[in-house]
């Protein structure tokens, strides 16, 4: 009986994975984090695509079906997943929807990754000589700032684009 237990307890010390099998576990979960987090904002983005240019309140009212005029359920709301699960049709009136959505919350997911790879692999210095020492994840906040910077630059410019190919004027604001 008693023995069985401590038997259970040393064996929870060991670790289950080593520790390169830990941190390649971590690495896919935070990339993983990463793209869900670009497909959100990404979806986000194409909110402004649609209702900034037009005048619209950017929080209310809620989104909804084009055609039927019915809410978008929470369900029906996940970025990338639902469009598909949906295959690309309303889930009411059977109305298609519009392949920009997807595509531009997998480009923007996908955008979220590519940077952090620019960040990790590009050079940096011009063609005068070094402009900076390198920033890595492991600097912290100083990278991580970089890194919002630069996203939110590229999200920014994407959705000027997008709001241009719409015919109207990018905001200047």
């Amino acid at each position: 009986g008693l023995s069985y237990f401590v038997r259970l307890l040393a064996d929870l010390r060991d670790p289950l994975l080593p520790l390169w099998g830990m941190e390649l576990l971590a690495d896919v979960f935070f990339y993983a984090w990463l793209l869900a987090y670009g497909a959100t904002v990404g979806s986000f983005l194409n909110v402004v695509i649609h209702r900034v240019p037009r005048g619209k309140n950017l929080a209310f009212p809620g989104s909804n079906r084009p055609r039927c005029g019915r809410a978008i359920r929470l369900s029906d709301n996940i970025p990338i997943v639902s469009w598909l699960v949906l295959k690309g049709r309303c889930r009411h009136c059977r109305a298609g929807i519009s392949p920009r959505y997807f595509v531009v919350e997998l480009l923007i997911a996908v955008i979220f990754l590519l940077v952090l790879v620019g960040e990790y692999f590009l050079p940096t210095f011009a063609l005068i000589g070094p402009t900076r020492r390198p920033l890595t994840t492991y600097d912290g906040i100083p990278f991580w700032v970089m890194y919002g910077l630069h996203v939110s630059l590229v999200t920014t410019i994407i959705g000027a684009v997008l709001i241009a190919a719409d015919g109207f004027r990018a905001p200047a604001r």
